[in-house]
């Protein structure tokens, strides 16, 4: 509630977007939870967080080329932060390159 109480002051705060993302994908409401960072990604394209976090909410909706493509995204703006080998990982079993 504060989230979107944050938002409605600041329509371009990010990390309010990213985190109501966040709490949609907890719940399992996954279309609200990408709607929220499709908005994140909108205020800053480059935001590797939102780009992870769509790509999980993506892959659970079975969009895989869209969850690659985001988890690519991650890897492109942050190849050494905290989720790049789970989103190479990832990547990998959707190319059929797992071990």
């Amino acid at each position: 509630e504060r989230y979107y109480c944050a938002v409605e002051h600041d329509q371009d705060f990010l990390e309010a977007w990213t985190q109501i993302g966040c709490l949609h994908r907890e719940l399992g409401d996954l279309k609200s939870a990408r709607s929220a960072l499709q908005i994140a990604l909108h205020v800053l394209p480059d935001y590797p967080e939102a780009h992870f976090l769509l790509a999980e909410v993506l892959q659970a909706q079975e969009d895989h080329d869209a969850a690659a493509a985001h988890w690519e995204a991650y890897l492109q703006h942050d190849s050494r932060g905290p989720w790049a080998d789970l989103a190479r990982d990832r990547l990998a079993l959707l190319r059929g390159e797992a071990d």
